[in-house]
């Protein structure tokens, strides 16, 4: 029970704090943190004084218990959505890679074969050039033998 003291004041035997005698009740039902409470999440109905709810809500309340597990499995569900997006960047940076690669050896085949026939063209026509001129040089020979025919005749 309380102790009475010459102010008017008693010590709350809860928490052995003094208070005014007028103020004792609303003080035990709502200040008092000797007080048995109630925890204060849904489905958590654990009651322990007052001073005990910092410790519950860290290390006992179900309702706490249960909201670390489900952030922690939102956590490692994120981290896995994650990963798969990486991969699959990755997977398509690659796939870009690979078509930009073939797409370079496609050019470069091209350009290699434009550079065979542009050699082909040219060894064409050097040896056409070659064909004339072998032709107007039998020409103008067998002018000369046709004129050394008339001549001896």
């Amino acid at each position: 029970m309380a102790h009475l003291k010459v102010d008017n004041s008693v010590e709350c035997e809860w928490c052995y704090e003094m208070v005014k005698l007028r103020k004792l009740a609303q003080h035990r039902e709502k200040e008092c943190e000797g007080r048995t409470i109630t925890c204060r999440f849904p489905g958590c109905n654990a009651t322990f004084r007052a001073w005990e709810r910092k410790e519950h809500e860290r290390f006992y309340c179900d309702y706490k218990k249960a909201q670390k597990k489900s952030m922690q499995a939102h956590r490692e569900k994120a981290a896995a959505v994650k990963e798969l997006r990486e991969t699959k960047k990755l997977e398509q940076r690659e796939a870009e890679e690979r078509e930009a690669k073939a797409q370079r050896e496609k050019v470069q085949a091209f350009y290699k074969e434009v550079e065979f026939n542009r050699k082909k063209r040219a060894v064409i026509k050097e040896q056409q050039a070659k064909d004339k001129k072998a032709q107007e040089q039998a020409a103008r020979e067998a002018e000369k033998r046709e004129a050394e025919k008339l001549r001896k005749k």
